[in-house]
């Protein structure tokens, strides 16, 4: 299986980075996820049009990597 092309538009953020997001904190972390649990059921950007602007499954990461964006403050 080939790997999907990477959008222009979102960003990879490194596991363990924190970063400045619309005035917000937030910190990149590894995904830790239980059986039926999905990569957005634990992110601050859930439900959110700001999840377009981040690559957080691992399919599209160079890391190879699933994440979420935990909100700090």
């Amino acid at each position: 299986m080939s790997r999907p092309s990477k959008q222009p538009h979102r960003r990879e953020i490194p596991v363990g980075e924190t970063f400045e997001y619309k005035g917000r904190e937030y910190k990149c972390v590894e995904g830790e996820f239980q059986d039926g649990e999905t990569t957005c059921s634990k992110c601050a950007f859930k439900k959110t049009a700001h999840c377009m602007f981040f690559e957080c499954a691992a399919l599209m990461r160079d890391d190879f990597t699933d994440v979420v964006f935990k909100k700090i403050h």
